[in-house]
């Protein structure tokens, strides 16, 4: 499934384009929205990955069969779920968990209430980079499984 900025009940608010409820797919969902976040008032469910441009937030949960990827964060009321990887070009966001299947990168926070699982896979034997949680700070909840990995801050020049 592909949302674009004409997918039928989306409405541009400026930072974000809104979508009241929740989308759900059996498939991969491709949200293509010019870098704008795509905001769900309820859920996000693909049965494949979900790959953003932009940013993905929801009310609730976030949740993928694969892996999940945005250009900029992903933050979710509720948990954030991938069967696979978690990739975000900012910060990532859970009012509850976070658990992947494999790695988690993000090039800013990582923050939570809850639990944080990385490398949980259960289809093959994982790796040492399988369960990394690479991040420049984790804020809130507790690692239960990974390796955690923290970003050096980048050199400030005067």
């Amino acid at each position: 499934m592909k949302i674009t900025k004409d997918f039928k009940g989306l409405v541009d608010v400026g930072w974000a384009y809104k979508f009241e409820g929740s989308i759900t797919t059996s498939e991969s969902l491709e949200i293509e929205l010019d870098g704008k976040w795509l905001f769900v008032t309820d859920s996000i469910e693909a049965g494949g990955g979900i790959e953003a441009g932009g940013g993905i937030k929801a009310g609730w949960g976030i949740k993928a069969g694969g892996g999940i990827e945005a250009g900029e964060g992903i933050e979710a009321g509720g948990g954030i779920k991938a069967g696979w990887g978690i990739k975000a070009g900012g910060g990532i966001k859970a009012g509850e968990g976070i658990e992947a299947g494999l790695s988690i990168t993000c090039k800013k926070i990582i923050s939570l209430k809850f639990s944080l699982f990385a490398g949980i896979c259960t289809w093959r034997e994982t790796e040492e980079k399988d369960e990394l949680i690479t991040c420049s700070a984790i804020k809130g909840g507790q690692v239960k499984y990974g390796t955690v990995k923290l970003l050096e801050k980048e050199k400030q020049t005067v």
